[in-house]
């Protein structure tokens, strides 16, 4: 058994052997990258910005707009995340958001001015909000109904953790690296990991699935089952391929009610 089952299985308190397909280990490795690239994101400049200030020679409003930059924008994203993922899905926007997540690392840390920096950190910003705001959705969406709160809780632990991590990654380059400017690029880059993690996952393994519930609003009704076979074993998968049924049903009724009344309009 590698080291995700056993670390999925733990977080999903499954001690049988059953319950736990590769589809779903995914959603789930997903959604703690997805939350520890929040919590490196907005944590690491905390650390970096005392070195980041005396290597580049900036002002306590440059260094403001760096460090406030990323919450900002990260509003903006959250803001979006909902209704493009109505539109286009949850994997493609989570995908998204990991890609420019990817970019907007690599750009703060190669950064050439203070503008790049900012841009840099707004970009990141707006990668993890689209995360913050799709991936309990999409968890929500996917997980078995008796796990979805265990693992929607862990957003905080990976929140946490990903704050946690920044801090020592900064003591770290701070302590050992003599080089300041070296050192906060080198924190910044790191953060890195969490999103490419997300985005690899997604793009190599054919187990990381769309939401059943997205591919039924958008009446894929075959393909919703093919997803749910891949994410549920055993007992789960008819309880879940009925819900299904009717929740199409439900959908159906009521377009046909919208119809009706517009007709009578």
């Amino acid at each position: 058994m590698c080291l995700s089952q056993v670390l999925v299985r733990w977080l999903l308190n499954e001690k049988g052997t059953s319950h736990i397909s590769e589809a779903l280990q995914n959603v789930v490795i997903i959604a703690l990258m997805g939350f520890s690239n929040f919590g490196y994101g907005t944590g690491v400049i905390s650390g970096a910005a005392p070195i980041m200030k005396d290597a580049l020679n900036l002002s306590v409003l440059e260094l403001t707009c760096i460090v406030t930059s990323t919450i900002i924008f990260a509003a903006v994203g959250a803001g979006f995340g909902g209704p493009l993922s109505d539109k286009y899905g949850r994997k493609r926007i989570i995908l998204i958001s990991g890609i420019i997540s990817c970019i907007a690392t690599i750009g703060c840390a190669l950064t050439l001015n203070i503008l790049m920096l900012i841009g840099a950190r707004a970009l990141l910003g707006i990668g993890i909000g689209l995360n913050f705001t799709v991936i309990p959705m999409y968890v929500a969406e996917t997980v078995p109904k008796d796990q979805r709160g265990r693992i929607v809780d862990l957003s905080d632990f990976s929140v946490v953790s990903g704050q946690l991590l920044s801090g020592i990654i900064n003591g770290f380059t701070s302590t050992f690296i003599s080089n300041d400017n070296l050192a906060w690029r080198l924190a910044i880059f790191l953060g890195i990991l969490p999103p490419s993690i997300l985005v690899l996952i997604i793009f190599l393994f054919d187990t990381s699935v769309e939401s059943p519930r997205w591919l039924i609003s958008k009446s894929l009704i075959f393909q919703a089952k093919d997803t749910l076979a891949l994410l549920r074993l055993d007992e789960h998968f008819p309880k879940e391929s009925l819900s299904t049924q009717q929740y199409s049903q439900k959908e159906g009724a009521s377009s046909s009610e919208d119809d009706q009344e517009d007709n009578s309009c």
